[in-house]
C-alpha cells in the first residue's frame, strides 16, 4: 500500500447525461488543489483504501459545488451533510418541512418540475417529481427500469400533486432500498410498457381537482421510457459489503444507491451513501473480502 498524494473526499457517486448518452461519474474534492474532479467509471478498477471517519460533503449553491467550512464529521448513517451545509443547501428544510426557501433553493423552484411514474419490477411503481434540469438523470439514479411524465407544474405546486396522486390512487412515493435490490437481475426482456402505461391513463382519466386539469399531459403524447438497456443487470444478486474500508474490484455500475464491483467472479455491492464523505488514505495492489464482513441486507 502506498500513501496518496493528494487527499481527496468523496463527495458523490453520479450519473450524467449528454448527447444522448449516459455516463456514470465518481466526483471528488482535491483538498489541495481546491477543485472538484470527476472520474469516468467505464471499466475504472478501484483500489481505494478509506478513511474511518466519514466527513460533510458540502452543498451545490448555483451550480458551483461549496466545500463543508467546518469539515465536521458524520456520525448519521442517513446522512451525508452536517446540519450547517444543510441549511445552508435549503432542499430538505423546504421540500421536507415546508420551510420558506432561501435563495439557493428558490432558484431551483423556479423551474419548470414534472410529475413521473417509474417502475422498479412488476407491479412495483411510484410517483415522484423531477426538475427540469434534472429530468433526464432522475430517474436513472432512482434506479428505475422504465418511466413517464404526466404532468408539470411550476415551484412547490408539484409537490400537492405529488401527494394527489399517491393518496387518490394508492401510489407510493417511496421505495425501499431493498425492494429495488432483489430487481437488480430483473427480466431484461420482460414487456413492462403497459403497466406504466395503464396506470397513467388511470390517474389522467379520473383525475378531477380543478386545480390540477391543466398540468396533466394529454394521455396519447405520454411516453415510456424503458432504461434496462442502459443498466447493469447482473444474472444473480451481487452480495452486499459492509464494514469495509477498502473499495477494489472493477466497476460493472451504479444500482440505485449501490456501486457494483467484480472481483474474480464475484459481485459485490456497497452502499454509497456509507462511502460518500469519506476520504482516499491510501491504495492498495490486492485484496479480498472477508466473508463474515458480507452481510446481506435481504436476510
Amino acid at each position: 500500500m502506498t500513501q496518496p498524494t493528494t487527499n481527496l473526499h468523496i463527495i458523490d457517486f453520479k450519473w450524467k447525461y449528454s448527447n444522448q448518452k449516459y455516463q456514470q461519474v465518481l466526483e471528488l474534492y482535491d483538498e489541495v488543489e481546491k477543485q472538484t474532479k470527476n472520474i469516468n467509471l467505464e471499466n475504472y478498477n478501484f483500489n481505494f483504501e478509506l478513511s474511518k471517519e466519514r466527513f460533510c460533503v458540502g452543498y451545490s449553491e448555483k451550480g458551483k459545488y461549496i466545500p463543508c467550512k467546518f469539515n465536521n464529521v458524520i456520525t448519521s448513517k442517513s446522512y451525508s451533510q452536517c446540519s450547517y451545509c444543510t441549511k445552508k443547501h435549503g432542499f430538505v428544510a423546504s421540500f421536507f418541512f415546508n420551510e420558506e426557501p432561501n435563495e439557493n433553493i428558490k432558484e431551483y423552484l423556479s423551474q419548470t418540475h414534472y410529475i413521473y411514474l417509474a417502475l422498479f419490477g412488476h407491479g412495483v411503481i411510484k410517483v415522484g417529481t423531477a426538475a427540469e434540469s434534472r429530468r433526464d438523470v432522475r430517474l436513472i439514479e432512482q434506479d428505475a427500469l422504465a418511466y413517464c411524465f404526466i404532468a408539470k407544474a411550476q415551484g412547490m405546486e408539484i409537490q400537492k400533486i405529488e401527494k394527489y396522486i399517491s393518496k387518490k390512487f394508492n401510489v407510493p412515493e417511496f421505495i425501499k432500498s431493498s425492494t429495488k435490490f432483489k430487481n437488480l437481475n430483473f427480466d431484461n426482456k420482460s414487456n413492462i410498457e403497459k403497466e406504466l402505461k395503464d396506470l397513467a391513463q388511470r390517474i389522467v382519466s379520473n383525475s378531477s381537482p380543478k386545480e390540477f386539469q391543466d398540468n396533466f399531459f394529454d394521455v396519447k403524447n405520454i411516453q415510456v421510457v424503458d432504461l434496462r438497456s442502459f443498466l447493469f443487470n447482473p444474472t444473480t444478486l451481487p452480495t452486499q459489503v459492509e464494514k469495509e474500508l477498502v473499495l477494489f474490484g472493477k466497476f460493472e455500475g451504479l444500482r440505485g444507491k449501490y456501486l457494483i464491483l467484480s472481483l474474480d467472479e464475484d459481485l459485490f455491492a456497497f452502499d454509497t451513501k456509507q462511502i460518500e464523505g469519506r476520504k482516499i488514505v491510501g491504495y492498495t495492489d490486492n485484496y479480498r473480502y472477508n466473508s463474515i464482513h458480507q452481510l446481506s441486507l435481504l436476510g
